[in-house]
């Protein structure tokens, strides 16, 4: 997303030396930047909060698990 926002800044300032750059539509990509990275954030936290619950998950079944399972699990998870 962030990369697509910086080629339409680009395309658009170098559509026509001419032209000029509207402050209005730099401010709204900077805001569309700036949601987008937080959007990011939250699914990084999302995904790493996922990745824990599982590692708990496996940490407990290991016990229960046939030996090579069980390697294979703590090889994957260390």
């Amino acid at each position: 997303m962030m990369i697509v926002l910086i080629l339409i800044y680009i395309q658009q300032t170098q559509t026509s030396s001419s032209q000029q750059v509207n402050p209005e539509q730099i401010i709204q990509l900077q805001t569309r930047l700036a949601t987008s990275e937080e959007r990011i954030r939250q699914m990084s936290s999302q995904f790493q909060t996922q990745f824990d619950t599982i590692q708990i998950f496996i940490g407990v079944i290991i016990q229960y698990l046939p030996p090579p399972t069980a390697a294979v699990a703590q090889t994957i998870f260390q």
